[in-house]
């Protein structure tokens, strides 16, 4: 690579970065407030559903960002801590009870599993389990 492939490159990279702090600040802010509207009984009347629960959106998850997708996988994340190995059943659930398209329910558990939060066996294994109790 010479030197203005180099330059060019940075700059690339520079950029993309800016593109992606709006991203992680929004992150971070989501983080810092979650659920904050349930404090407050008149804003829990006014807002009963937060953007990241499905509730919200006339659509549904469709209606969802990607941000609202991710706080509602920590969301899940945090609730299902308490036993182990049950995020995969939290995750598999939700994707049955939303009737998230399959596309967007793969997005989810790839994720997951990027996070380190879910092996892949373990989310067949739980989808399994879900399909044939469904008989």
């Amino acid at each position: 690579m010479d030197s203005s492939d180099r330059k060019g490159f940075h700059e690339h990279r520079s950029r993309v970065r800016d593109h992606l702090n709006p991203a992680l600040f929004g992150l971070m802010r989501r983080g810092s407030t979650h659920d904050a509207h349930l404090l407050d009984p008149e804003r829990a009347k006014l807002e009963p559903h937060a953007s990241y629960e499905p509730e919200a959106h006339t659509n549904g998850v469709q209606g969802m960002t990607i941000l609202d997708l991710l706080q509602m996988l920590a969301t899940l994340k945090a609730l299902s801590e308490a036993v182990p190995h049950s995020f995969a059943m939290a995750l598999e659930s939700f994707i049955r009870t939303y009737k998230v398209p399959e596309d967007l329910a793969n997005l989810l558990r790839r994720s997951a599993i990027e996070f380190f939060w879910a092996q892949a066996d373990e989310l067949t294994e739980v989808r399994k389990l879900l399909v044939d109790g469904a008989k």
